[in-house]
Order: structure tokens, then sequence, then C-alpha cells
């Protein structure tokens, strides 16, 4: 049992370090001076994409995290399991909504990647398309 939860972990961890290495080199896009330390810190990785998706960065991040919270926790609370669904589709249609951008600011299609974002293998497909592609952000 602990040798099962120790490789869990350790398969956790690879994946938590592969999605913030692809996020990385994603913002590089952006930010060339980003560096992969930034990305692995938990929400602040959230904060810097939404720093290169959309204008005000702070706002848009508390109405991502808030309806999952507060929506969850009363959920949990009340023993509403529809509370908690509902908390968890806002923040997936908005941060889809911050993938479309990025998108668009790479010249892709927006509804495109903001649906891919929503579905669980094509969120990291998605990514990879947008890390990995020789794209460069628009001049606007």
């Amino acid at each position: 049992m602990i040798i099962g939860m120790i490789f869990g972990l350790i398969i956790g961890l690879a994946f938590y370090g592969l999605g913030c290495y692809i996020t990385c080199r994603l913002l590089q896009k952006f930010v060339p001076s980003t560096e992969l330390k930034e990305c692995l810190i938990p929400f602040w990785n959230m904060y810097l994409v939404l720093r290169v998706a959309v204008t005000n960065p702070v706002p848009y991040f508390w109405y991502i995290v808030l309806p999952s919270l507060v929506l969850g926790f009363l959920g949990g609370l009340l023993d509403l399991s529809a509370l908690r669904s509902l908390g968890s589709l806002i923040g997936a249609i908005l941060w889809a909504r911050a993938m479309g951008l990025i998108a668009e600011k790479l010249g892709k299609n927006f509804w495109a990647f903001a649906v891919l974002t929503v579905i669980p293998v094509g969120n990291f497909v998605g990514l990879c398309i947008l890390a990995f592609d020789d794209s460069k952000p628009l001049e606007r």
C-alpha cells in the first residue's frame, strides 16, 4: 500500500512538472524572461498565464478561483453536488476563455482552443500545440 502511494505521488509530481514546463514554454513566447521556477508555484503560474491573456488579471484570477472555492465549500457543507459542479463549471468556462484569448494572440482559432481547454485530454493537447509550435504573438 505504501509503495502504491509513493508511486502515485511520483507520477502526480511528474505530470505536474510536465504541465509547468509546458506552461513555461507557452509564457516564454510572450515574456522571454519567464523561468521554469516561476511556473512551478501553484496559483502563481495561473496568474502568469492570465497576465498574458487578459488586460486585468487580478480580478479575473479571483473570478476563476472564488466560485470554485465558495460553491465547493457550500456544496460540501450542504451536501449539494450541484453547487460544487456549478463552481467548477464557472471556473472552467473562464479558464477556457483565457486560453482562447492566448490562442488568438498567437494567430490561432479562439473557439477551437477554448473548446479544447474544457476537454481533459484536449487541454493537454491544446497547451502542447500552443507551447511547442513556431507561432509568435501577433503585433496589434
